[in-house]
């Protein structure tokens, strides 16, 4: 009797387990068909199919890598790698790891960077693969950070604009805004100077400004297009914008904020 009930329970727990697979076989995978082959993919290792040069469009300040590109994404293989960099077809000496380490190895823009590298199986067996060839791009410009000296208001202002390019290109500036006070950016050295000739107003101050056509006289003589009627009396705080930019396409932007009611950079 016991011997029975034994079976029983034994047939009973088969056929839970049985309608289990066919629920999730006909309900689960119906509604999710990755779940199928990410299950079947599990068991095994990914292979890998490719390596490419991360990251794409490299410039001369970044760290250049070897990536694996493998057939189930997300994993990663169990396996060892040797890598062999190239630079414009030389061989780089003492680098046989994932990162091209710019710190160790010089390239620059219009460089050409790929890599050679070498799979060591755990069976023993060896592949080799070669990335795509990367070419070094143009890097823009940046600002340095630079202190403005105090000013006097009314008072000849002048200050560098300070920047660098990281491929060594020359360097062209020009001033965005605002165009209506006077202020000149020489645009090969960057030396920004305004002759302030008046006091600010301040803040609770209101200023008229020419609306109609008869006004068109004096806003030629005051220097200002027809387009630009606005009230060209300074305000407390002038803020400059500016452009710098290489020979290659590449700029930064960046400004600089005056209190003229202080004669200091405004920070914020």
């Amino acid at each position: 009797m016991k011997r029975q009930t034994v079976i029983y329970i034994i047939a009973g727990v088969a056929l839970i387990l049985t309608a289990a697979v066919v629920y999730y076989n006909l309900v689960i995978l119906s509604h999710n068909p990755l779940e199928k082959y990410t299950s079947i993919n599990r068991a095994r290792k990914p292979v890998i199919t490719d390596f490419i040069i991360d990251p794409q469009g490299p410039i001369s300040s970044d760290y250049i890598r070897a990536v694996p590109v493998t057939d189930i994404p997300g994993l990663k293989a169990d396996i060892k790698f040797k890598y062999q960099w190239f630079i414009n077809n030389k061989e780089v000496e003492n680098n046989d790891k994932l990162l091209l380490d710019k710190t160790q190895n010089s390239y620059k823009k219009g460089d050409t960077v790929y890599c050679k590298i070498t799979v060591f199986k755990k069976d023993g067996d060896t592949l080799h693969f070669e990335t795509n060839k990367a070419t070094i791009q143009n890097s823009p410009p940046f600002i340095k950070q630079t202190v403005v000296p105090e000013f006097s208001v009314p008072g000849h202002f002048k200050f560098n604009i300070r920047a660098a390019d990281p491929d060594g290109d020359p360097l062209k500036y020009r001033l965005i805004s605002p165009k209506q006070y006077g202020i000149m950016i020489n645009p090969e050295t960057g030396e920004l100077d305004w002759e302030i000739l008046e006091v600010p107003r301040k803040a609770n101050e209101s200023v008229e400004v020419p609306r109609n056509a008869n006004d068109s006289v004096e806003l030629s003589q005051a220097g200002l297009t027809p387009e630009n009627r606005k009230d060209t009396s300074l305000p407390g705080v002038v803020s400059i914008r500016f452009e710098v930019m290489d020979n290659s396409g590449g700029s930064v932007t960046g400004s600089i904020a005056l209190n003229l009611l202080t004669g200091r950079e405004e920070t914020q």
